[in-house]
């Protein structure tokens, strides 16, 4: 089944983006965290070569920081306004990889090709999400890691609209273990500092609203180093959950 071209980029531009900006408003702590997650469990694994495909490579945000990290990045999405978008912020960066069209289900790679996947939140949006990862054990070589991240499953049906199927952490782990010959699962981004970073509050009493603890946890993200999101669960649950495969 092909994919699908979403509209969010239409609506909200290169937003993957934001999880770089300095900024007390645009700053991206949720993204920012899942991304550090990412970029840590990838260095954890250790792989020799550095060839790596960024599976819903969107806008190119998390392919930027693979490039920075020194992989020789290839993304892959099917929306072709997130890969206008990609290609262009990668030439103002003047940073180098290549990006192209293609479907999660049937990667256009050849077996056992790639040292590192990754495929940040897209599993969710599949309705067939076992081929993504038949395919990406097919593609990675002996000894390659992929990292995969997507929410943790709160409800039965799932409060995104744009997603097909969630996951709790045991339907996941066993999805991933009987592909790959090694999975680790770590849980991040508490339930209570999402709610909080949500929730809105009126201004004096009845004028407007605002995310007061959006503000606070951008400056803490952005300007301090310090992400909330990358916080121990203090009874809430966690929201999200990065999976690191070994082939």
């Amino acid at each position: 089944m092909p994919g699908r071209e979403f509209q969010k980029y239409a609506v909200r531009g290169a937003y993957h983006w934001d999880a770089f900006r300095i900024s007390a408003r645009r700053h991206n702590p949720y993204l920012a965290g899942r991304y550090a997650l990412t970029l840590e469990l990838l260095d954890k694994a250790g792989v020799e070569g550095d060839r790596a495909l960024d599976i819903g490579c969107g806008d190119g945000a998390l392919s930027f920081l693979l490039a920075k990290d020194g992989w020789r990045v290839a993304g892959l999405d099917y929306s072709g306004a997130g890969l206008g978008l990609a290609r262009k912020n990668f030439g103002r960066e003047k940073a180098s990889a290549g990006f192209m069209r293609g479907d999660s289900t049937m990667l256009p790679v050849k077996d056992k090709c790639l040292d590192a996947v990754v495929a940040a939140d897209i599993i969710e949006h599949l309705r067939e999400p076992e081929r993504m990862l038949d395919e990406i054990a097919r593609s990675l070589k002996t000894g390659g890691a992929a990292v995969i991240t997507t929410p943790v499953k709160l409800t039965d049906t799932p409060l995104d609209p744009e997603h097909v199927r969630e996951f709790t952490e045991a339907e996941f782990r066993k999805m991933l273990e009987a592909r790959f010959s090694g999975v680790e699962i770590l849980l991040s981004h508490p339930a209570d500092v999402m709610a909080r970073y949500n929730k809105t509050y009126r201004i004096f009493g009845v004028f407007g609203r605002l995310r007061l603890y959006r503000y606070i946890y951008n400056i803490m993200s952005s300007l301090l180093g310090r992400n909330p999101f990358l916080s121990p669960d203090k009874g809430g649950g966690y929201t999200q959950m990065s999976a690191l495969c070994r082939k």
